[in-house]
C-alpha cells in the first residue's frame, strides 16, 4: 500500500450506491459501486424481474451518474458478461474498452467506459 501511495494520488474512495425499495421500504435491487480517483466504478447493477423494460435501470444508472459529476469524477467503468448487459450499457453511452475471452470457458467479459 505505501508503494502505491507514493504513486498515486489518494483515491478519496466513497461508496455510491442507488437502491430500490419495494413498498415496504425493503432493498429490492439496485446500483452498488463507488467513486475513485475521479471515476465511478459500477460493481452491481441489480433490477428484480418485475422492474425491467420499464426504464427503472436506465433512471438507476443515470441518478449515479449524477452523483457522480457532483463528486467531480469524469467517468464511469463497469464490466459486464455477454450474457448480461452489454447492449443496455451501449444504449446509455458506454464504449468496449476491453475484453477477456473465455472467461468463463464459452463466454467473454467485457470492460466498458463512458466519458460522464
Amino acid at each position: 500500500m505505501a508503494f502505491n501511495r507514493e504513486r498515486a494520488p489518494d483515491a478519496h474512495h466513497r461508496p455510491l450506491n442507488v437502491l430500490l425499495r419495494d413498498d415496504e421500504q425493503d432493498v429490492v435491487g439496485g446500483l452498488w459501486g463507488h467513486t475513485a480517483w475521479n471515476w465511478l466504478v459500477i460493481e452491481l447493477l441489480y433490477l428484480p424481474v418485475t422492474c425491467r423494460g420499464r426504464e427503472t435501470g436506465s433512471k438507476t444508472l443515470r441518478a449515479a451518474e449524477r452523483e457522480a459529476r457532483a463528486r467531480d469524477c469524469r467517468g464511469a467503468w463497469v464490466d459486464t458478461f455477454g450474457w448480461q448487459a452489454r447492449g443496455f450499457y451501449r444504449s446509455l453511452g458506454y464504449e468496449l474498452f476491453g475484453e477477456l475471452p473465455h472467461y468463463p470457458a464459452g463466454h467473454t467479459r467485457y470492460f466498458m467506459q463512458k466519458r460522464l
